[in-house]
């Protein structure tokens, strides 16, 4: 089966092209009766005057034959149409925006940032020195022309994506303030390939990602992305109560790294961020260290830590909050060569509320889905799972069936930290209820709840799996780590045990007699067999029952009917 057919390779629709071509075509014979004589014009959009210079010296640098026409018109078909062209015809139909990448940067033309419907953004759109407007340029691995892309911060998230985009045959070299980072060597880190499920070092290790320093790789780089943290507080990660405070994020990493990058630029470059800021962040603090060089747009990444590679090679859609015109147009161009998915451009502040929402209505599903959990656990003859099956189905108007399922709260480095950030924001804008507070709280009060399923139970208590999710090994804002907070809040001692965290292997023989919580459902736990005597509390759902003196409690299974 060939790939996916790419916005490049659809066929623009005849008729509407031949419109176009013919309206060349009549202003071309016109040039030949006279060149007093007015053109005979059918798109008055496509003949502006600021435009007529630039057909004219295409017209006289391609030929006026019949060969030459036709060659425009099959280079138009095949998606290397002029960017004026491309503008007019396919914008509405997703075809990729002109690309600028197939002459050297150092050789564009300077101009002053007038904003983009300015004089300056009409110098970008004449044609490069030196570029012929129907030459097809070397194509990469994926049949586009590559791109030389930077990536300034090499941590879990930047340098996969990095990976992901040399993968594609784009020239990619990164930078990171750590340089310990700056290598192919295996990382301490879990991170999967491109389909999620192979190891991830290979692919860095025979990777054409290469390493230089800051002003190397920003001066490298037709594309410039910053994936630099903006940190919160440890108090509001999720690994605690929540406490009456409230923060914003910290974004002093990521206004630093903007500013070095705009004082070591030395030609216009295109910037992008793709942190997680809230609503109001980039005007507020990252444009005013900017210089006129940098053109910013803003393209948080939908990724999910353990998954980056397969996550930003295929997202749902990618979100671009646009400052620069010409600079989305770039960014639109590289991404027609990662991937198929709809390409959402908007303003900068609802680019950066998109992203938290994202992550925040995630939180309220499973909050949701927990709260079926106790429901049905306390409902004779119900089973959560039935329940949230069912509901899957709607994908019309309850969206999709993932994150839909009962289980331990929501963790991870987003998703809670992101909660409490929306909360301050909501205090700071005064609104008539705060949800993102109330999310928070049904989470706290969810993990209470199973704090007490684990104290009716007499034997010593451990919490098996402590990482944020199954087969992971990091504990950013697990919802384990609140459980034990809980529970030694209340004079309860508890145990850890994460095979995926601890140094030490799980061995089955050493397990105790103990009051088992299974707090991330990690795939090896499935097959384990728990100590005669032993309860074990099952969230999720999947371990087996039938084991000789255990008492296993699916948590969302009621009781049988009388």
């Amino acid at each position: 089966m060939g790939p996916s057919p790419g916005p490049g390779n659809r066929q623009v629709p005849r008729r509407r092209l031949l419109h176009v071509v013919r309206g060349r075509h009549q202003w071309r014979e016109s040039l030949r009766l006279s060149h007093r004589q007015p053109p005979l014009v059918r798109d008055p959009r496509l003949f502006h005057p600021r435009r007529l210079r630039v057909h004219r010296q295409r017209h006289l640098d391609h030929g006026r034959g019949q060969a030459g026409r036709a060659a425009a018109f099959h280079q138009r078909r095949d998606g290397g149409a002029s960017p004026l062209l491309r503008r007019e015809i396919g914008t509405r139909r997703n075809l990729p925006a002109p690309s600028v990448g197939g002459e050297p940067r150092e050789d564009r033309p300077r101009h002053a940032d007038t904003g983009s419907d300015g004089a300056g953004a009409a110098a970008r759109r004449r044609p490069a020195r030196g570029h012929h407007p129907f030459q097809r340029q070397q194509s990469g691995r994926n049949g586009r022309s590559p791109m030389r892309i930077g990536v300034i911060g090499l941590g879990k998230l930047g340098l996969p994506c990095a990976v992901a985009m040399a993968l594609k045959g784009h020239d990619v070299m990164g930078f990171d303030v750590r340089p310990d980072v700056m290598n192919k060597g295996r990382r301490s880190y879990t991170e999967t390939g491109p389909d999620g499920c192979e190891p991830f070092d290979p692919y860095l290790e025979t990777s054409t990602l290469r390493f230089g320093t800051l002003e190397e790789v920003v001066n490298h780089a037709d594309l410039l992305f910053i994936a630099v943290q903006t940190p919160h507080d440890p108090l509001y990660e999720g690994i605690t109560r929540l406490p009456d405070s409230r923060t914003d994020f910290h974004y002093e990493h990521l206004v630093a790294a903007c500013r070095d990058v705009a004082r070591v630029a030395s030609r216009d470059t295109v910037v992008v961020i793709i942190s997680t800021v809230l609503p109001g962040t980039i005007r507020r603090h990252v444009l005013p260290v900017l210089t006129p060089r940098i053109k910013l747009c803003y393209n948080p990444f939908f990724i999910a830590m353990g998954t980056t590679m397969r996550d930003f090679l295929q997202p749902e859609f990618v979100l671009f909050g646009r400052h620069d015109r010409e600079a989305a147009s770039l960014a639109e161009t590289f991404y027609r060569t990662i991937t198929d998915a709809p390409f959402y451009a908007t303003a900068l502040e609802n680019a950066e509320l998109i992203k938290v929402s994202y992550n925040t209505f995630i939180g309220m599903k499973i909050a949701f889905a927990n709260t079926m959990m106790e429901v049905c656990h306390k409902l004779p003859g119900t089973d959560v799972d039935a329940v949230t099956d069912c509901l899957a189905l709607a994908s019309r108007r309850l969206i999709s069936p993932s994150y839909l399922r009962g289980g331990m709260g929501d963790g991870g480095g987003c998703h809670p930290r992101d909660n409490i950030a929306m909360s301050w924001l909501a205090r700071e804008l005064d609104l008539s209820f705060d949800t993102f507070d109330a999310v928070m709280r049904s989470r706290e009060k969810q993990t209470e709840w199973l704090a007490d399923l684990m104290c009716a139970h007499e034997p010593p208590k451990v919490i098996l799996g402590w990482a944020f999710k199954s087969d992971c090994d990091m504990a950013t804002g697990s919802p384990a780590l609140l459980l034990r907070a809980i529970l030694e809040e209340r004079g309860v001692p508890v145990t850890l045990i994460d095979p995926h965290m601890d140094s030490a292997p799980l061995v089955e023989d050493e397990l105790p007699v103990a009051t088992y919580l299974i707090g991330a459902k990690h795939s090896v736990f499935a097959s384990l067999r728990f100590p005669a005597g032993s309860v074990v509390l099952d969230p999720w759902r999947y371990i087996p029952t039938d084991q000789d003196g255990v008492r296993v409690i699916p948590v969302g299974v009621g009781p049988d009917i009388p």
